[in-house]
């Protein structure tokens, strides 16, 4: 749940122009004058299921270690479970 709500208060930070945002800048090196800065592509991470988070990026990879992709799904216990029916 902490790394959800890290989440999406950076996703609100980004959406609202905070200066306290931590979604990466893509900004890496570039060269002017001895000084280095250059931009990632940033579709990199996002095709690793990464979001530059270190908190989300722990959790993703403590629960998925393979990173394995399937539809998403919410699971509630409220919910009564559904009754799947197969043909042999």
């Amino acid at each position: 749940m902490h790394a959800y709500s890290t989440y999406a208060c950076e996703l609100l930070n980004a959406c609202n122009g905070a200066d306290c945002c931590r979604l990466p800048e893509r900004v890496t090196t570039v060269t002017r004058q001895g000084v280095s800065v250059g931009f990632v592509d940033p579709m990199t991470f996002l095709e690793e299921g990464r979001t530059e988070i270190t908190e989300v990026d722990q959790w993703l990879a403590a629960v998925n270690p393979y990173r394995l992709r399937q539809l998403s799904r919410v699971l509630s216990p409220d919910r009564p479970r559904l009754r799947r029916t197969s043909w042999p």
